[in-house]
Parts: structure tokens; C-alpha cells; sequence
């Protein structure tokens, strides 16, 4: 395989994963009114963003690791770039948005009480929008995209600080025991201190799953595509939903072993499924994958612009 070929099967794990967080996101009291819904969420819950995550790291070479500067410097112009013109888009049209009912003023969307903006906010906004730190309603999804530059921006400053001045023999090793170090100390303070700093702590965890795919999958050589394997990674994830579940969002997990579980076994499902799907679902899931930003990216703008549709002829309740 070249170092410029993408998978399918990749394209179409991420496929699978961003149909179920978008499914996930349609405001339905069928995920919590009943219990099939409820462990339905739950399952879901575990491996949706979790997995996302963890397969960034299946296309991450150490050789373009190695290359610090030119590596963040491609994450910039391609992931950040992305990022900031979404985010400054969702702040200039803010206004326009409430004027056209995609906003209704003085709701609470999930803690932020929606006002217009003056001449001054939009350009408090915009600055914010360039350090990651803005909360845009119709781009809420996009914390993902932030949270994945930054983590992958950071994981490329502990390789470089892992070979350039510890130098040691098992540099790879280090490297994973520094990002298991981040996710321990970043579930600490979310999971046992009760203290999160929005897009700081989960992008420690983010680091350590990115990071651990990549060892899996790049020095263990693991092909994810054994049946039997499969099997017990599939029971065992059916079987966590009965005992919590993860927030990737808010950094939630239950401990860290129980999100070690999740993502191991998360993944080799996903993987397995994605590896073994033939035709017509898989060019569809493939097709989707490879749109995953900008899905990500629109999807609560979509949701609007169905449930107006939809309320022509039937009373719906969407996100946003």
C-alpha cells in the first residue's frame, strides 16, 4: 500500500460512525423513555466519538511524525484552516440566522442564552473562533474537529520531545506511557475532582486513543479482521452498556480502564464491520466517510432545514 492511498474500509468505519452520531443527535425520546432506547444510547454513546477518535490514528505514520513542523504545518492549512472559516461563517451570519428563525432569541441552548450580536461580539467571536474557544449553536458539532487539531498538534510535540531530548531505544513506548499519563491525569480531573476546561480535557484523552490506535494498529500490526476475536470484542461491548457509559464531550467515562475496554473493543467491531462490507454499503458508507467534516460540520444546519420542511405537514422537535 503507498503512503498516499487511503483505505475504503477506513473511509467506511468513519462512515458507520458519523451516521450514528448524527442518528444520535435527532432529539428523540425514544433514546431515554424507554429501556431498549436507553441502552441503545448508551452502546452508542461508547464507541460513536470515542472510535472517531481512535481512527485518526490508523493513517498517522511515524515518518510524518518526524517531521514536526512540516506535520503541523499540514494540520494547519488543512484541518485548522477548515475549522476557522466554519467558525467565522457560523459568527458573521449569526445575526442573519436569528432574523431567518434559525435561532430564536432568549432560548437556552444547553446553557447559552441566545442574544444578537453587536459589532464588538462578532469580533470577540472571531477571535475566538481563531483559538478554538468559540460555542457558535449551529456549528455545537465542530467541538470534535477542534478538540482532533489539538490533540494531533500535541501528540506531534511529545514524539518530537521523545526523540529529541529523552533519546532513548524504546522511543514509540515512552511516547504511549506520556499520552497514558495525559488521559490518567485528564480522567482525574474530570471523573474524580470534578474540574474540566471545555476542549482541554478530552483532548488529553483524545491524544491517548489517537496514540494507542497507532501502536495497535502500525507496531502490534493488528488487521482487526480475526472472526473469533470479533466475536468476544462484540460480546463485550454489548455487555458495557449495562454498566455506563462514555461522554467524549463532556470527557466522561467511568474510569480508565473502562474507557481502555471501550476503545479496544470499539474498535476492533467497527473495524471488523467496515473490512467486511460488500457493495452498495459499503460505496455508500465510503462516500460518507470521506465527507465526515463537513457532515459534522452542517449537520444541526441540516436538522433546521428539515424540521421547517417537515413542519409544513407534521409537528417535529429537532436540535436548534
Amino acid at each position: 500500500m503507498s503512503n498516499t492511498k487511503r483505505l475504503d474500509w477506513i473511509d467506511a468505519c468513519k462512515g458507520i460512525l458519523i451516521c450514528t452520531i448524527v442518528l444520535m443527535h435527532i432529539n428523540s425520546a425514544f433514546w431515554s423513555g424507554n429501556e431498549l432506547g436507553t441502552y441503545i444510547s448508551n452502546l452508542t454513546s461508547l464507541y460513536k466519538v470515542s472510535v472517531f477518535f481512535c481512527v485518526s490514528g490508523l493513517t498517522l505514520k511515524d515518518e510524518r511524525l518526524k517531521n514536526t513542523r512540516r506535520f503541523i504545518c499540514g494540520k494547519i492549512k488543512g484541518l485548522y484552516s477548515r475549522i476557522v472559516i466554519v467558525g467565522l461563517l457560523a459568527v458573521v451570519f449569526h445575526n442573519v440566522l436569528i432574523h431567518v428563525g434559525f435561532y430564536s432569541l432568549g432560548m437556552d441552548y444547553k446553557g447559552k442564552i441566545m442574544n444578537s450580536y453587536s459589532a464588538f461580539d462578532i469580533v470577540k467571536q472571531s477571535v475566538l473562533t481563531l483559538v478554538m474557544a468559540n460555542r457558535e449553536v449551529i456549528t455545537g458539532p465542530m467541538w470534535y474537529a477542534n478538540v482532533l487539531f489539538m490533540a494531533l498538534i500535541i501528540l506531534a510535540l511529545i514524539d518530537w520531545f521523545v526523540r529529541t531530548i529523552i533519546r532513548c531505544n524504546n522511543s514509540r513506548m515512552v511516547r504511549f506511557g506520556i499520552t497514558i499519563c495525559l488521559m490518567l491525569i485528564s480522567s482525574l480531573m474530570t471523573n474524580v475532582f470534578d474540574f474540566t476546561i471545555p476542549r482541554f480535557n478530552n483532548t488529553l484523552t483524545v491524544v491517548f486513543l489517537i496514540d494507542l490506535c497507532q501502536l495497535i494498529y502500525r507496531e502490534f500490526s493488528c488487521s482487526f479482521d480475526n472472526k473469533g476475536i470479533f466475536v468476544i470484542a462484540l460480546l463485550v461491548l454489548l455487555n458495557l452498556p449495562f454498566y455506563g457509559h462514555l461522554s467524549m464531550t463532556n470527557n466522561y467515562f467511568k474510569d480508565p480502564a473502562f474507557l481502555i475496554v471501550v476503545s479496544v473493543c470499539g474498535m476492533y467491531v467497527l473495524y471488523f464491520i467496515a473490512q467486511h462490507l460488500t457493495w452498495w454499503p459499503k460505496r455508500i458508507f465510503v462516500y460518507i466517510g470521506k465527507q465526515s467534516f463537513w457532515v459534522m460540520a452542517l449537520q444541526f444546519t441540516a436538522f433546521k432545514v428539515g424540521s421547517v420542511f417537515l413542519n409544513l405537514f407534521i409537528k417535529v422537535d429537532m436540535p436548534v
